[in-house]
């Protein structure tokens, strides 16, 4: 028997769908699991010592990624509410900002986000495995995807029980880590002598950048994925406050644990020191860490899947998620050389697409329509093919906020002037969003959004 989200088995046939509210249920507090096991991974270990590796202090790297990670909470979390208000997935929502048609590029720019996710999870997860029992790299990579494949291709249902142990055995397993770590960790490292001044403030900001695209802009694409199924009785502070607090706790502290052990080597192999400060130990550390990737991986060909079917095409969703899997695996043994290049450049290029879309989908949902919105609409060709406000927006942010671009791909002059500090996410929200409005503000709705939203005549996709 097939099910919807949870309670029946068999794989999920719910595609892009809306969620009528008798086939809702579940509690905010699945989403608290599903946002702390996202964060157990090797990603999110290697991401928090880039903050040594850029040249900044211990406490100074702390400061700055609880700084990111705090305002890509907040942006997930308010992203959440569209799935629970309106039923539906989070990328629908390029419908009526760009055009039934118009969505096309954007659902194309998010699929190659959870394409490239779920390509750097794996390799990173393989690397955990070679690191701790010498298996090879290609054997890791297709082991921990086909499992990720599966619980992604089976549905929603899975992979928030997957979530749920994963959260509590890897928690276990990472806190061991921290304690048997922190009596080799250097609490006075003062970062690179070379990086002061000037220099210092643009790492910091790079840092805060760097954590806040992994903590907003890397998730904010499926938020509303894992929020569609719960009741809308559920209150939605309850909803924001699982999300927030689940995504701050886990990753600010993998992140500071991250930094705090390449203290004791800020040029060494993360795997390696995990090893030489763990002991027999690192065993099971390395494999907990190998464990997140396919939760967090899971989540990417799930929503990856979902995302396509957006684009008009007309398959069932578990053949949607099963060929991101397959393109994603073959990616992955691919281009795992020099992974840790790669995933900083591509977290970069999150930063850079990501938020602008985000501004645009917010600003519509609460300003414009202030929430109200013709469920068929989404389905029965209710919006235009082309929405020139949101191409328009979303364009002129991302090319207003080049110049302050800073990236081993590219920096520019604005950066570069400013010591290499990236705040082009900022200057593109507020462009495209503010930008958005104004375009849009004869379409302002000025009746309150005090009722659910229409869903009558709501059709399966």
């Amino acid at each position: 028997m097939a099910n919807s989200m949870g309670g029946q088995s068999g794989v999920e046939t719910h595609g892009i769908d809306h969620i009528q509210e008798e086939d809702r249920h579940g509690s905010p507090r699945s989403l608290f699991t599903i946002w702390s096991s996202t964060n157990l991974t090797v990603a999110a270990f290697t991401t928090g010592g880039l903050s040594i590796q850029l040249g900044l202090g211990l406490w100074s790297s702390f400061v700055a990624m609880i700084i990111g990670i705090a305002l890509g909470a907040v942006l997930i979390a308010v992203m959440s509410r569209t799935g629970w208000e309106l039923g539906i997935p989070q990328m629908l929502m390029t419908r009526p900002t760009f055009g039934r048609i118009g969505a096309i590029l954007p659902v194309v720019i998010v699929w190659v986000n959870f394409l490239g996710w779920f390509t750097i999870l794996d390799v990173l997860g393989a690397q955990a495995l070679h690191a701790g029992f010498g298996l090879s790299m290609a054997a890791g990579i297709i082991i921990l995807a086909a499992i990720t494949v599966f619980l992604g291709v089976y549905g929603n249902t899975l992979v928030q029980a997957a979530e749920k142990w994963i959260a509590i055995l890897g928690g276990i397993i990472f806190i061991v880590v921290a304690i048997l770590a922190i009596p080799h960790v250097n609490w006075s490292y003062a970062g690179d002598p070379k990086v002061t001044g000037s220099n210092w403030w643009g790492a910091i900001v790079m840092v805060a950048a760097v954590a806040f695209s992994y903590a907003g802009p890397g998730y904010t694409p499926y938020a509303s994925d894992y929020t569609r199924y719960l009741p809308r009785s559920t209150k939605f502070r309850s909803i924001f406050g699982a999300t927030f607090w689940g995504m701050t706790i886990s990753c600010t502290f993998i992140f500071c644990l991250g930094a705090a052990v390449l203290t004791t080597n800020p040029t060494g192999d993360p795997m390696q020191l995990i090893v030489q400060l763990t002991g027999p130990f690192s065993k099971p550390a390395l494999c907990a860490m190998a464990l997140g990737t396919i939760g967090a991986g899971a989540m990417n060909i799930y929503s990856g899947g979902l995302t396509a079917l957006v684009s008009g095409i007309k398959v069932n969703r578990w053949v949607s998620a099963l060929a991101i899997g397959v393109v994603g695996t073959l990616v992955a043994v691919w281009a795992q050389a020099q992974i840790e290049v790669k995933y900083e450049n591509y977290l970069m290029l999150v930063l850079y697409t990501i938020p602008p879309m985000d501004a645009i989908f917010i600003m519509d949902f609460f300003f414009i329509r202030k929430r109200r919105y013709t469920i068929t609409d989404f389905y029965n060709n209710g919006f235009p093919a082309f929405h020139f406000a949101g191409w328009v927006s979303y364009l002129v942010g991302i090319i207003i906020s080049i110049p302050f671009m800073s990236s081993a791909l590219y920096t520019g002059p604005i950066a570069k002037y400013f010591h290499g500090a990236d705040i082009s996410y900022v200057i593109s929200i507020v462009v495209t969003g503010g930008l958005y409005f104004l375009l849009k503000r004869k379409s302002l709705v000025t009746v309150p959004d005090l009722d659910p939203p229409s869903t009558e005549g709501a059709l399966p996709m």
